[in-house]
C-alpha cells in the first residue's frame, strides 16, 4: 500500500477510450487523442500552468518562478500496532452498527429536570431518537425499557424490534409514548445480563455491535442478580473474536459512577445535567465508534 500526499490538492483530466465505439467513432477519438498530445497543444497547455501526462511540470524553474523543485523526506513508518491501531478506528467509524438500546423507565425518571419543564425519562427519550441520525443507514438498532417485572416477572420491554434505522425513525410515535413506571424500581442488573446475552446471540460480523444503558440510579431490585454475579457472568460472555462494547450513561444526580462504570468495563459516561443528555450521548457514540 502506497500513500502519497501534496501541499495541495491537484487536479486531474483523464483522456478514457470507451469500449464499443463504431469505427467512425474510434476514429474521432484518435484524432482527439493526436491533437491533444502533439507539440502545439503541449505547448498551450505550458502556457495554461498544466502538467505533462505524467505529471511532469511543463514549465521550467529557470525562466517561471511559479513552479519550484523540493524534495521532502519520507515520513517514518509507523509501527504496526499504530497501524492497525488506526484501521480499527477507521472501520469502527465506517461501520454500521447492530444496537441494543435500554433504557430507564423506572419510578425516578419522571423526575422533572429544573427550568426545562420535561422530566428524565423525556430528555433521554429526545436524545435516543436524535442519536438515530447519528448511524448509518444501513444501522440496525432496538429499543427496550427497564424498570422491575414490567413484562410478567421479566424486568424489561421491547419498545421497538430491531430494524433498521430508516424504519425507527418512522416509528418514533412509540418511543416517544413511552412512560416511567410510577413505583417502578431499577431492574438494573438482570436487564442488562439479559440484553447483553441477547446481543451476543444475534452478533453480526462486520458490524459494530453494542449495548447501551441507559439510567438515572443504581440497581434497587432486591429479588435480582448480585453485581458480583452480573459481573462474572459478562466476564463470561466476553469474547475477544466478537465484540459487544457495554456502554453505560448515567443520567442525573443519583448516577452511581462507580458501580455503572464496573458494569461496563469503564466505558461508563455520566450526564449529572439531565438536559445535557444528548450531548454525553454523542460523545459516547464517537468514542466508542472510534475505538471500534
Amino acid at each position: 500500500m502506497a500513500a502519497y500526499t501534496a501541499a495541495a490538492p491537484s487536479l486531474d483530466y483523464p483522456f478514457v477510450e470507451v469500449a464499443g465505439a463504431t469505427p467512425r467513432q474510434g476514429s474521432a477519438v484518435a484524432a482527439l487523442k493526436r491533437a491533444l498530445l502533439n507539440g502545439s497543444s503541449a505547448a498551450a497547455f505550458t502556457q495554461a500552468g498544466f502538467r505533462a501526462s505524467g505529471g511532469q511540470a511543463l514549465r521550467l524553474t529557470e525562466t517561471d518562478q511559479r513552479v519550484s523543485v523540493q524534495g521532502q523526506r519520507s515520513a517514518e513508518i509507523s509501527a504496526a500496532a499504530e497501524v492497525g491501531k488506526v484501521l480499527s478506528q477507521w472501520a469502527g467509524v465506517n461501520a454500521s452498527a447492530r444496537v441494543q438500546v435500554l433504557i430507564d423507565v423506572s419510578g425516578s425518571m419522571s423526575a422533572p429536570v429544573p427550568g426545562i419543564g420535561k422530566s428524565r425519562l423525556e430528555m433521554t427519550l429526545e436524545a435516543a431518537e436524535n442519536a438515530l441520525h447519528l448511524f448509518k443507514v444501513t444501522s440496525q438498532v432496538r429499543f427496550l425499557a427497564f424498570a422491575t417485572k414490567v413484562d410478567g416477572d421479566r424486568d424489561y420491554r421491547e419498545i421497538l424490534p430491531m430494524a433498521p434505522v430508516a424504519q425507527q425513525l418512522a416509528a418514533v410515535g412509540k418511543l416517544r409514548a413511552v412512560r416511567a413506571v410510577p413505583d417502578g424500581q431499577t431492574g438494573l442488573y438482570d436487564s442488562v445480563l439479559d440484553v447483553y446475552r441477547l446481543a451476543r446471540k444475534e452478533w453480526e460480523p462486520g458490524k459494530l455491535n453494542m449495548v447501551i444503558v441507559m439510567t438515572d440510579g443504581r440497581n434497587t431490585d432486591p429479588g435480582g442478580i448480585s453485581r458480583e454475579n452480573l459481573v462474572a457472568e459478562l466476564g463470561k460472555l466476553h469474547d475477544k473474536s466478537r465484540p459487544v462494547p457495554l456502554i453505560g450513561i448515567g443520567i442525573g444526580p443519583d448516577a452511581d459512577e462507580a458501580e455503572l462504570g464496573q458494569l461496563v468495563g469503564g466505558q461508563a459516561f455520566l450526564s449529572r445535567d439531565p438536559a445535557k443528555i444528548g450531548e454525553v450521548f454523542y460523545g459516547a457514540l464517537g468514542r466508542i465508534a472510534g475505538a471500534g
